[in-house]
């Protein structure tokens, strides 16, 4: 059974489940690794479901939930800037703030 034939039957069921907007086969992988990622599934093993070559591939299918925006959402808006020193244009950073890369 070839792509077409598969997005027609996933078209009609859709409709007949009155799910809006367009599903097809990327739209139900997606969802898929969605799921998966949600539930921690390792992603060595999402790939062998999906037929990825590698994890970077994978990542374009990933998406990021409402909880996790936001979260994102919020770290962003409580974010404040740090004070710049007045005889330098660059910022200063407080020690505390400072994390070690070794």
């Amino acid at each position: 059974m070839g792509k077409d034939r598969i997005n027609t039957i996933m078209k009609r069921m859709a409709a007949s489940a009155g799910l809006s907007g367009e599903k097809t086969i990327h739209s139900a992988r997606k969802t898929m690794v969605t799921c998966l990622t949600k539930n921690s599934a390792p992603e060595t093993q999402i790939i062998q479901l999906t037929g990825h070559k590698n994890l970077q591939n994978l990542n374009s299918y990933k998406k990021v939930s409402l909880q996790q925006q936001k979260k994102m959402s919020h770290v962003l808006s409580s974010y404040k800037k740090p004070k710049t020193n007045p005889s330098s244009s660059y910022p200063t950073t407080p020690t505390s703030d400072i994390v070690n890369q070794d």
